[in-house]
Formats: C-alpha cells, sequence, structure tokens
C-alpha cells in the first residue's frame, strides 16, 4: 500500500554532500543515530537544480541516502500538531545533540536563502514567532502564530 503522499507528485530540495568512501561507514552511524527517532533511511534519486546562470549543475552520482517520516504518529518523539506558537516556545528553550533548537532553525533558514531554495512557508512562521518571542514581543509571536 501506498500512502498518499507517495502517491502525490511531491519535490524535496536539499543540499546533497559527496562523501569519501573510506568515510561513509562512520558517516552513516552517525546519521543513523542522529535520525532514530522515527526516520527511515532510503536511496532517492537526485535532480540538479539549475544555477543563476541557468547552466545544469554537476554532481558525481544520481542517487543519494536520505532520511523520511514514514509514520510520525508511530513515533515517541513525535508531538504532533500544535499551534505555530507553542512549537516555537519549545524551540526557543529546546537544545539537543546538534546544539540550541533556535540555532538550528536560523541556520537551516540562512541556508535555504543562501542556496537560492523556496522556504517553506511554516518555516518562515516559525522563524518569525521564535524571533518575536526571543525579543519579548509576544504579540508578534501571536500574530505569526495566527496566521498559521
Amino acid at each position: 500500500n501506498r500512502s498518499p503522499l507517495d502517491q502525490a507528485n511531491l519535490s524535496c530540495w536539499t543540499k546533497a554532500y559527496e562523501v569519501d568512501c573510506n568515510d561513509w561507514p562512520d558517516v552513516l552511524e552517525t546519521l543513523d543515530i542522529r535520525e532514530r527517532h522515527g526516520y527511515t533511511r532510503t536511496v532517492a534519486p537526485l535532480t540538479a537544480l539549475e544555477d543563476g546562470d541557468n547552466a545544469s549543475l554537476e554532481f558525481s552520482c544520481q542517487s543519494a541516502v536520505v532520511y523520511y517520516a514514514q509514520e510520525p504518529s508511530a513515533s515517541a518523539a513525535y508531538a504532533g500538531r500544535e499551534a505555530v506558537l507553542e512549537t516555537a516556545a519549545v524551540v526557543v528553550k529546546a537544545h539537543g545533540p546538534s546544539g540550541r533548537n533556535d540555532e538550528y532553525l536560523f541556520n537551516l533558514i540562512e541556508a535555504l536563502r543562501s542556496w537560492k531554495l523556496p522556504i517553506d512557508p511554516y518555516l518562515q512562521e516559525l522563524e518569525a514567532a521564535v524571533r518575536a518571542l526571543q525579543s519579548g514581543d509576544h504579540t508578534s509571536g501571536q500574530r505569526a502564530a495566527l496566521q498559521s
């Protein structure tokens, strides 16, 4: 059985990294640990994004290892659907093995901008709500949450 998402024509923008064969076992082990809470590892095809000069970018492989949430609700780490402001309140305070959650969010959005990739509207709303909470402007945070 395929899920409705499998049947939809969806895409996901990302940045692929080439890993030296000698480093691959350690990198894969690290990623498997990092993505252990409800993510499934698989291999997906890569399609090059055209750069600003409309020249197709080249890469050495045609597929990549990716992690995705097949059944998020089956994971103990899955919080479920919540308002943007609730998520922002967690992001402002949370810190994990990779560092502060707010820094992770801000770095993700900055990376997408620098790579000229589309930024998901939810991430933009979350960023606005987190920044508003950090500045003490709860009114802006509430406005950002209401827009979601």
